[in-house]
């Protein structure tokens, strides 16, 4: 699911449409996740940025795509833009801020 969504990022279209399973559009999650843009982030630069889950996929148990899990896992609300070094040092861990 990951890479589906990181080739609609791109531009790449593919074969299952992940727009239908999630229940959004490309151009939803890329308006949500621009309005979450630190400094310096950009399409430009997606390289160096992750679409990260905020709370880690690792607490979601779900065996199909019609499983609650997997839309809570995938649904906007839990996804935002983090810079990919800061995203690899969280891995599957809940941050909290105080």
């Amino acid at each position: 699911m990951g890479q589906l969504v990181r080739n609609g990022l791109a531009g790449v279209k593919g074969g299952r449409a992940w727009e239908a399973l999630v229940g959004y559009s490309i151009s939803d999650l890329m308006a949500h996740l621009e309005r979450q843009f630190l400094p310096g982030m950009s399409w430009a630069n997606i390289g160096d940025w992750h679409v990260d889950h905020i709370l880690p996929r690792a607490m979601f148990t779900y065996s199909s795509e019609q499983d609650p899990d997997f839309r809570a896992c995938w649904a906007l609300t839990n996804l935002r833009p983090l810079w990919s070094e800061a995203n690899l040092e969280k891995g599957a861990k809940r941050v909290f801020l105080l």
